[in-house]
């Protein structure tokens, strides 16, 4: 459950690449469910304690810990423990803000995201130094937010900047050595691309005329996508047409059909398959429980 301010740094075209929030959940057990975004997310626990379960591993949680997550990287809460409520502090971010020419440096910065050895853990501990330095820069972060001083978004990158240059840093033995092996000039024809794709997220789009728009053949265009982002073009076309399915569900009255429709979906059975692997519920899950609140 959101709780608090939302905050964010959009782009040109209105597009939020950047997200801080916090959320706060209720003890309980809950079973598995997939669930996953389009951009990166940096987790600090506020409070509480349970257990994050991602694929194949589960993790203890403890106030203090930082949680990794990658595009397309299915991760759950399947346990808040005790009697207090977890609080979490997020930013989610989009690849793009990084390696576009627009955005703020390079590939190098994203490899603990995209490039990460079998010995990668997505949970940093409370106890480990870099924890506590990251932890700090997220919380300046949230103070350049809350205040709104002047540049307070160019103050914010600085601080994302900072976060994952100590984050490469610290865990640079889990890092794998591979190279994205594209020009900046790729770089910038891929975030028009992606822009073209936000603006166009409901409508008909095809591999062809996406890589058409890029300046380049399906294959690399693919290839390219997924290096740079960590999900292929359709998985990133599918999260974001869910996306926009759940603002519509939150803030409109339009019947799930209808809502299918406007996103891209030509059928409910497809909308409702997509949905739940992006969310784990369905549909009619997500609006009832907008409705309790």
């Amino acid at each position: 459950m959101l709780t608090g301010n939302l905050y964010t740094i959009k782009n040109e075209q209105g597009i939020p690449l950047l997200k801080l929030y916090h959320s706060a959940v209720m003890p309980e057990k809950r079973g598995y469910r997939d669930h996953h975004h389009a951009e990166f997310e940096i987790g600090l626990i506020k409070a509480g304690t349970g257990i994050y379960k991602v694929k194949d591993k589960e993790y203890p949680i403890e106030k203090g810990d930082i949680f990794l997550f990658s595009t397309d990287e299915h991760h759950c809460i399947t346990e808040i423990s005790g009697s207090e409520e977890m609080l979490i502090m997020n930013i989610q971010f989009a690849p793009r803000l990084v390696w576009s020419q627009k955005g703020l440096f390079d590939t190098d910065l994203l490899k603990i995201f995209l490039e990460r050895r079998s010995t990668f853990s997505n949970r940093l501990k409370s106890s480990d130094d870099i924890t506590r330095r990251v932890a700090s820069l997220m919380l300046e972060a949230e103070d350049e937010f809350s205040n709104a001083r002047p540049h307070h978004e160019i103050m914010v990158k600085i601080k994302l900047i900072s976060i994952l240059t100590e984050l490469s840093r610290s865990l640079a033995d889990v890092i794998s050595e591979t190279e994205i092996g594209a020009k900046s000039a790729s770089f910038e024809k891929m975030s028009g691309t992606m822009d073209f794709i936000d603006n166009n997220i409901s409508k008909d789009l095809s591999l062809s005329e996406l890589a058409e728009i890029a300046g380049m053949n399906k294959t690399y265009f693919s290839t390219l996508f997924k290096k740079l982002n960590g999900m292929s073009p359709w998985d990133y076309i599918t999260v974001k047409r869910i996306d926009l399915a759940r603002r519509l569900l939150a803030e409109s009255d339009k019947n799930i059909l209808e809502i299918a429709m406007l996103c891209g979906f030509n059928n409910t059975a497809n909308f409702n398959r997509a949905f739940r692997n992006v969310t784990g519920k369905t549909p009619k899950e997500i609006r009832s429980s907008q409705s309790v609140k």
